[in-house]
């Protein structure tokens, strides 16, 4: 159980707070998020553990889930009434509204209901006490941290991905259509995101999730890169650009996403939605802009290249 103490300023909470006490759930800065090796450095001479040095084209961004109680009023009802959804064009907010997503930018400092969802806060609730107890005696080796996540270095035209649901069996999508509703569905089916950044001249970010389902056998694909085929070895993929939710986010600010937990079988309620332990339980997923290395005071005049994914479309 991840329990996060509270330092608050003048303008509200600080995100040192919550990744010092996340501690061992998070995976340090890699390179799994980029495309060419980190450059490391030290003035000590035979020394393996070495500081990295982040491309000067990259980008650093925290993922990280929270998990709360299904249709928890304070995650469905308080939280969205202190973040910006409308950051985020209308047309793009009413497809995920009728695909049972919901998106929001959240800015600094942090709302008072996320910093309580986040356990930035001194008391727990009867529910996370209840976790906590779960946790630590109950079945501890199969319930997860309320509180996980990760950072990475992101470079543009570089692609991560970011895991949103557990392995189904099956999966029966049902999707709004023109005459009705449809279904289509997928067996030994995963949801993830696939995540793009591109830095802007003003220093700001433009974060990109694409939804997808990844589903069956793992498979030999030719896939198509920088004008050479190369194989690889994964499962079928079904993207949902429709879906794709961009961006601009400056140095601290949020991108957040959630289901509506009324639409069952909706591809959100696939993605954000688990049962642990018995429980039904629902998912937060934040992308934070930690570290940008352009400055509109700074840059040089010409633009950055764009390399987004709706200019480099993954490999179907």
């Amino acid at each position: 159980m991840v329990r996060v103490g509270k330092r608050k300023t003048a303008h509200g909470f600080q995100w040192g707070s919550l990744w010092a006490a996340l501690g061992g759930l998070l995976v340090g800065m890699g390179t799994a998020g980029g495309c060419s090796p980190v450059t490391a450095y030290s003035q000590q001479k035979n020394t393996l553990l070495r500081p990295v040095q982040m491309p000067p084209d990259a980008v650093g961004l925290e993922v990280f889930f929270v998990r709360v109680p299904l249709a928890d009023r304070e995650a469905n009802e308080t939280l969205w009434s202190q973040v910006d959804e409308q950051a985020l064009p209308a047309s793009l907010r009413r497809e995920l509204l009728k695909n049972g997503f919901r998106a929001a930018v959240v800015g600094t400092p942090v709302p008072v209901s996320l910093a309580r969802l986040l356990k930035m806060c001194d008391s727990a609730s009867a529910a996370e006490q209840e976790g906590v107890n779960r946790v630590r005696v109950e079945e501890a080796q199969t319930v997860e941290p309320w509180i996980s996540g990760r950072r990475l270095s992101l470079r543009p035209g570089c692609r991560s991905e970011v895991i949103a649901s557990g392995l189904y069996d099956e999966m029966t999508i049902l999707r709004p259509e023109t005459q009705g509703v449809g279904g289509q569905t997928f067996r030994k089916a995963q949801g993830l995101f696939g995540l793009y950044a591109q830095p802007m001249r003003d220093g700001r970010v433009q974060v990109e999730l694409v939804p997808e389902v990844h589903y069956g056998e793992p498979a030999q694909r030719w896939v198509g890169d920088q004008g050479m085929f190369r194989v690889e070895i994964r499962r079928e993929r079904q993207m949902f650009p429709d879906l794709a939710i961009r961006s601009l986010l400056a140095p601290g600010e949020i991108l957040l996403l959630s289901c509506v937990p009324e639409r069952e079988g909706s591809l959100g309620w696939y993605f954000f939605t688990q049962t642990s332990s018995g429980d039904p339980q629902q998912k937060l997923l934040l992308v934070r802009l930690a570290q940008t290395q352009h400055d509109g005071l700074f840059s040089p005049e010409e633009s950055l290249p764009d390399v987004s994914s709706a200019a480099q479309p993954p490999p179907p």
